[in-house]
């Protein structure tokens, strides 16, 4: 019923929304710099450095490995969730951050209020009695129920400011595969220079809805605005304890190569993500392979793809079947978007076996991008996200293995097909359109 209640608030809000949209981007490409000089030299992403990196694909390896390095930890924790629920899995983590913070380690977790309503409050208080620090992200207020269209995305736990786990998880039993496999996703864990980033990633969350100039994580600036604490940024060499040139395997124990991380908020590198895309579709010169759940774009967005076929570049992508996505709508509004892309020339492939969450790109055979990020308006529009961007090819071959899988559980859909819908469907993507800018 909360669910149900929020998306009519949704609803009622939309048009406000609608009347508020964001206009066109415009980004300078580059044809004399190399993609990733462009995303360097336009701030697009952070600093480059080298970073190990291992790609989890099922949900029993994700909380299997999450759970043994947060009992292994030794100074802090920091987990910003942006779906809780107070099942099983929930529970577990819970005791968990409980259980260290009673060791003494400084633990924190920063839930946003819309994904996590079923976060029940006996478990907040909890882990608050056992010295867990939990804030939430733009929480409900009864004057002002517009404050939830702004949602903080990110999944990230970061460990001993050595380690970070980000990806498209939830703190949910379904996407620990309990009692089966049923979701797709995939989730990076990270260790090098980037953790540091991260971590100032989370700082500014956090200091933003509880700024505490006594807190180690915040500091105040002359103006008495919100700082977050001053990190060096790595250099494109950064420090790594591992050659990059060993053998390595990204979905074993991972490898050791160059990376970097996109990131938005609502004060600043808004649309970053957006430009990422943007720029890594445009200068692709072979393939564009996309998976996400929700795929509602602008017409920017659409051209820049079109434009890729033209080029003779294979584009391909793939989505969560209608059956699939709890929020229905999604499945009506992004309808027009599908036809147009057929007709362009574009391969689409909706998963069905199961509820394909995964948010992923492979750019050629070096590029690759990995995090929160939606092919929607609201992931580029609004949400606070955080993406992983690797640059190294066997990162991307890995990628390419889980595509393949992916395609394999897939039905390949026609303009045909798309473009026979009945009166009914496309009666309901009119009346749906509205919430377009909030899908």
């Amino acid at each position: 019923m909360k669910k149900i209640r929020c998306l009519l608030i949704a609803i009622l809000f939309s048009l406000l929304a609608n009347n508020c949209s964001i206009p066109l981007r415009h980004f300078p490409g580059s044809t004399e710099l190399s993609l990733q000089q462009s995303l360097q030299s336009s701030g697009v992403t952070g600093p480059a450095s080298i970073n190990h990196i291992q790609i989890l694909t099922s949900g029993s390896e994700t909380f299997q490995s999450l759970n043994y390095r947060l009992f292994n930890a030794k100074r802090s924790i920091y987990v910003s969730a942006y779906i809780y629920h107070s099942d099983f899995t929930g529970a577990r983590l819970a005791k968990t951050l409980m259980y260290k913070a009673r060791q003494g380690l400084d633990v924190r977790l920063l839930l946003d209020a819309w994904g996590s309503l079923y976060f029940k409050a006996e478990m907040q208080k909890d882990l608050e009695d056992a010295g867990v620090q939990v804030l939430f992200f733009r929480e409900f207020e009864i004057l002002r129920p517009y404050r939830h269209l702004l949602r903080n995305h990110r999944r990230l736990v970061l460990i001993d400011d050595e380690l970070a786990l980000t990806g498209g998880f939830a703190v949910q039993d379904i996407w620990a595969d309990l009692p089966v496999t049923r979701i797709q996703d995939l989730q990076a864990w990270v260790r090098g220079p980037l953790v540091i980033e991260m971590k100032s990633i989370f700082a500014r969350d956090w200091c933003a809805i509880q700024f505490n100039p006594e807190d180690p994580i915040c500091e105040s600036n002359s103006d008495s605005e919100l700082a977050v604490q001053s990190i060096p940024a790595p250099s494109i060499a950064g420090p790594s304890t591992v050659q990059p040139s060993l053998p390595c395997n990204p979905l074993g124990n991972g490898c050791s190569g160059l990376a970097s991380v996109v990131f938005t908020s609502d004060a600043e590198n808004r649309a970053a993500n957006y430009e990422f895309y943007v720029r890594a579709v445009s200068q692709s010169q072979r393939r564009v392979w996309l998976v996400t759940p929700y795929f509602i774009p602008d017409s920017q967005f659409m051209s820049t793809l079109t434009n890729a076929v033209q080029r003779n570049v294979d584009v391909r992508l793939i989505v969560a079947s209608g059956e699939s996505i709890q929020e229905f709508p999604v499945t009506y509004v992004r309808n027009p978007y599908l036809e147009k892309l057929l007709e362009s020339g574009v391969k689409v492939y909706v998963y069905e076996n199961g509820f394909l969450h995964s948010k992923a790109a492979i750019f050629d055979e070096g590029l690759s991008v990995l995090g929160t990020s939606n092919l929607d308006r609201r992931s580029f529009d609004y949400n606070h996200e955080i993406d992983i961007v690797s640059y190294d090819p066997r990162v991307n071959d890995s990628l390419e293995t889980v595509f393949r899988r992916y395609f394999s559980g897939s039905r390949e859909i026609g303009h045909a097909e798309m473009k026979s819908r009945s009166l009914w469907v496309r009666m309901l993507e009119w009346i749906w359109w509205p919430l377009t800018p909030q899908l």
